[in-house]
């Protein structure tokens, strides 16, 4: 049985990593990693949390760094940041699946 509140949104976005050789719809609530290779090689990952914002009337990603730093941006911009060669954007789970990932988020 599902439990409606524990439903997400479909955010109208694609992951860019790809899994059988489809992408996965993102969806409200989902936990996002993005990897990055800077211009110096070092590999950058941020894990983040899809929400809906009222305020801005549209979906955010609230994220950590693996360097520690914060930040919050919109999802269609976390998506497009990392959607080229020295990018991707994996779906790790969500909110309650796997809400053990949002510590990382929240340290």
């Amino acid at each position: 049985m599902i439990k409606p509140d524990t439903i997400g949104q479909y955010t109208g976005w694609k992951n860019t990593r790809y899994k059988n050789r489809k992408k996965e719809k993102v969806f409200e609530k989902d936990i996002l990693k993005g990897i990055c290779i800077e211009d110096y090689g070092e590999e950058s990952i941020s894990i983040g949390y899809v929400f809906w914002s009222r305020s801005f009337h549209s979906f955010l990603v609230a994220a950590k760094t693996n360097k520690g730093k914060k930040y919050c941006i919109p999802l269609r911009d976390f998506i497009l940041i990392h959607d080229n060669l020295k990018y991707s954007i994996e779906i790790i789970g969500n909110k309650y699946d796997n809400p053990e990932l949002l510590k990382e988020v929240s340290k």
